[in-house]
């Protein structure tokens, strides 16, 4: 709570819980700014889908040319899935510590330094305790770190701008389709 006013703080989502919660949770944002450029071309022919269905063009459509439109939708579908599957990949742990590392403005890279061991001079005191004290140094600056919201990247994920259209023609077929949705 803040001690002025007595209110709780909001959190930002990177303050929250340890250094393994704030890794996990920059594995997660990085996840998400994976998937979602895989997955928007897979929403926009859903949403096309349901949008012409919502308006009725299909029923305007004789039978011959509804089952060639209906098959050309199945394989828009199936070939954005396939993109979308192949497009995935988790993040691996040296992204998610570069992602931490960026978003704090940390500088030569800490959390890397954290893995890091010490290469001579295991057995002299003075070298040990120098090491021991950069060790307590990354650690504090690990302590610190934040994750940062999912960047959308919306200009590389569609210049565009289909999503809008997608959207409008999906709010007109609502609106146009709303009591005939069945």
């Amino acid at each position: 709570m803040s001690q002025q006013s007595g209110q709780p703080r909001k959190r930002h989502p990177g303050r929250t819980g340890g250094f393994a919660g704030k890794l996990a949770l920059a594995r997660t944002v990085l996840f998400w700014e994976r998937v979602w450029p895989a997955l928007w071309p897979l929403c926009g022919v859903v949403g096309l889908f349901f949008a012409c269905a919502l308006l009725g063009l299909f029923g305007l459509l004789p039978a011959w040319l509804h089952s060639i439109v209906l098959a050309l939708f199945a394989c828009g579908l199936l070939a954005t899935l396939w993109l979308a599957a192949r497009s995935i990949r988790s993040a691996v742990q040296l992204s998610a510590q570069r992602r931490l590392e960026v978003e704090s403005g940390l500088a030569h890279r800490p959390l890397a330094g954290l893995n890091d061991e010490l290469a001579t001079a295991r057995d002299d005191p003075a070298v040990q305790a120098l090491w021991d004290a950069h060790r307590r140094r990354l650690a504090a600056e690990a302590a610190e770190v934040r994750v940062g919201w999912p960047r959308l990247g919306w200009p590389q994920v569609d210049g565009y701008g289909l999503r809008a259209l997608v959207g409008l023609l999906l709010v007109v077929g609502l609106t146009v389709g709303a009591l005939e949705w069945r």
